[in-house]
């Protein structure tokens, strides 16, 4: 009842000396001592009453909930919120939680998808009901379920349809990211076209514009990069028309950076040969190195932020000053990035 009536505590200790082994007042203890922070003694209760009531679906229901919660036990929480929706196949409230634990912790299978679908379906109008089916479809690579869920499903909640929509835009940034990591340049510029069509509808437009601009610029380097190599094998053959072509679709593509700066180089020692020897320009090979940006790559893309400004700072050094415009470039990325982060943290 609202307001909560003092005297339910007495009740349940009551049934409790009853009985000590029934598990429904002694979850409903558990669930009084969360309400008071007392997470050790709530965590001991929910087990034990799991214990006591086995075949009780709601006293499943809430261990398996407060394991995903408060627990960090997410095999028991799984194991609990599946008893539970055995037990009691229509009650929706197991369902949408068991989604929500498959959901955070990116686990994904058909029992996952299967549970999340089964909470939507008793739930259509619980957004995080939708939501956490739309994640699930999205870590599958699923795109166009999870945008036909969006249009149907959510059609009536503008605000929660443009949370979905920046799920979708960051699924594809990160799916064009991978791709870039790969040396898939034209899948990742073809994926990123696809997040690119719904900026307007995201919650956050501007930040996402940001996010697909950095994204491209890093496709058009990596493109870029490939034809300054290819002018370069070129130019060792003694074909510099066909290394001017090259140089040429590299500058098309990108006009400030080390690969523009060595891409310039090389059109100057096509131009003026008598300037420099063939072997200084056939060595060179603009930094960072592609281990070096595959090194770059994987600490952002484990969000290892701070160690990537590290990571950075040790290569100016080494580089000229066209390249440490490009790694002023990065570090000011990451630490956008990082104070979009804590500006996060700080609103949550």
């Amino acid at each position: 009842q609202r307001p909560e009536r003092p005297e339910r505590k007495a009740f349940f200790e009551a049934a409790i000396e009853v009985d000590p082994e029934y598990g429904a007042p002694i979850s409903a203890m558990a669930v009084e001592a969360e309400k008071k922070a007392n997470w050790e003694r709530a965590r001991a209760l929910h087990e034990l009453a799991a214990k006591c009531s086995p075949g009780d679906a709601m006293v499943l229901y809430r261990w398996g909930e407060f394991s995903s919660r408060r627990g960090g036990q997410v095999q028991t929480a799984i194991a609990a919120l599946t008893r539970s929706t055995e037990l009691d196949p229509s009650f929706a409230p197991a369902w949408a939680a068991l989604a929500r634990v498959y959901a955070d912790t990116g686990l994904t299978s058909d029992e996952a998808i299967e549970a999340a679908r089964k909470a939507h379906f008793m739930r259509p109008a619980d957004f995080a009901a939708t939501r956490d089916l739309v994640r699930l479809y999205l870590r599958l690579d699923r795109r166009g379920e999870a945008v036909s869920l969006i249009e149907e499903a959510l059609r009536s909640n503008r605000r929660a349809q443009a949370e979905a929509w920046t799920l979708v835009i960051q699924q594809d940034l990160e799916r064009a990211q991978d791709l870039l990591r790969v040396d898939r340049p034209i899948e990742a510029a073809e994926r990123l076209n696809l997040a690119e069509a719904l900026v307007d509808r995201s919650l956050y437009p501007q930040v996402v514009r940001q996010n697909i601009d950095w994204t491209r610029h890093r496709i058009n380097e990596q493109r870029a990069l490939a034809y300054y190599r290819r002018a370069q094998e070129l130019f060792s053959r003694d074909d510099p028309e066909a290394a001017r072509e090259a140089l040429g679709q590299a500058l098309a593509l990108i006009d400030e950076g080390p690969v523009a700066w060595s891409s310039r180089q090389l059109l100057d020692l096509i131009d003026h040969p008598e300037e420099l020897t063939s072997t200084e320009i056939v060595t060179f090979n603009p930094s960072p190195t592609p281990e070096e940006i595959d090194h770059f790559n994987r600490l952002v893309a484990t969000k290892e932020f701070e160690e990537a400004l590290v990571f950075l700072e040790t290569m100016r050094k080494r580089l000229g000053p066209e390249q440490k415009e490009w790694l002023d470039d990065r570090i000011a990325e990451i630490q956008r990035t990082l104070d979009y982060n804590r500006y996060v943290d700080e609103y949550n």
